[in-house]
C-alpha cells in the first residue's frame, strides 16, 4: 500500500541530497534552513535536521530492503520508518478523519472528487496518498498502518467505538490524547450502534481507564442517551 509514496519520498530526498551534498557537514540551524528548500512532510525535514550521515545511509539501506521484501525486513527501530509513522499518524490521520462512513459507500468517481479537494498538488507524493486513500477501505488503511507500527515500533491496536459519527474536533480531540499517551500509534473509530452514549477506547483488545474522556465528552451530544 505503503510502497509508491515511499518509493517517491525516496526519490525526492536523494534527488535534493546531490544538489546539496554538504548537508551533514552543517549543524542542525544551519540544516533546518537549507531544507526548507524540500518539499516532503515536516517529520522526514526534521529526520534530515538531526540524522547523522553514517545513520541516514544505513536507515536509507533498511528501506531500499523493505521495498523489496516488506515480509522479511527488519525494520524495528529505524528512526526513518519512525518519522513516517509519525507522518501516518498525525499529517495522514488528519485527513482521514474527514472521510466519515459516507466517503466509503459513494462510487470511486466521487471519492477522487472528495480526496482531490482534500488532497492538492500534483507531486507523486501526492498522486500516491491520494490514490490510497481513493483505492482502499478504511479498514485497510488502518490495518496497514498497524502493521507497519507494530513491526517498528511495537505500537498497540487502539479501537475508538462511539455510538453514532464524530465530528472531525472530536476525532482530533481524541487523538492528541491517545498518541500522547501511545506515540507512532493511529487509534481506529467505529461506530457500535449497541452503546448508550459516550465512548469505549479498547487498546488491543482491552478496555482502558476513559476517565480522561468527560472532559473531551462534555459539550457533545455522544453522552446524551
Amino acid at each position: 500500500m505503503f510502497k509508491e509514496f515511499l518509493t517517491a519520498l525516496l526519490h525526492k530526498i536523494i534527488t535534493f541530497l546531490v544538489s546539496h551534498k554538504d548537508l551533514f557537514e552543517h549543524s542542525e540551524s544551519e540544516r533546518e534552513k537549507i531544507l526548507e528548500k524540500l518539499s516532503v512532510p515536516e517529520a522526514f525535514r526534521t529526520y534530515l535536521t538531526k540524522v547523522s550521515a553514517p545513520k541516514f545511509m544505513k536507515d536509507i539501506e533498511t528501506v531500499v530492503l523493505y521495498l523489496e521484501d516488506p515480509k522479511n525486513t527488519n525494520i524495528t527501530g529505524n528512526e526513518f520508518f519512525k518519522r513516517f509513522l509519525e507522518f501516518l499518524s498525525k499529517d495522514l490521520a488528519r485527513k482521514i478523519d474527514y472521510m466519515d462512513t459516507d466517503y466509503f459507500l459513494m462510487r470511486k468517481e466521487k471519492r477522487i472528487e472528495f480526496i482531490e479537494k482534500l488532497i492538492k498538488g500534483d507531486s507523486i507524493l501526492a498522486s500516491s496518498l491520494r490514490g490510497i486513500l481513493v483505492n482502499h477501505s478504511y479498514q485497510q488503511i488502518t490495518e496497514q498502518v498497524y502493521a507497519l507500527g507494530n513491526k517498528t515500533e511495537k505500537t498497540p491496536y487502539i479501537v475508538v467505538q462511539s455510538p453514532r459519527e464524530m465530528d472531525t474536533e472530536l476525532k482530533k480531540e481524541i487523538r492528541s490524547h491517545l498518541t500522547k499517551v501511545w506515540p507512532l500509534s493511529l487509534p481506529t473509530f467505529q461506530i457500535n450502534r449497541r452503546l448508550i452514549g459516550g465512548l469505549r477506547v479498547f487498546v488491543d483488545g482491552k478496555t482502558t481507564d476513559n476517565s480522561w474522556l468527560s472532559r473531551v465528552l462534555r459539550y457533545t451530544s455522544l453522552t446524551a442517551n
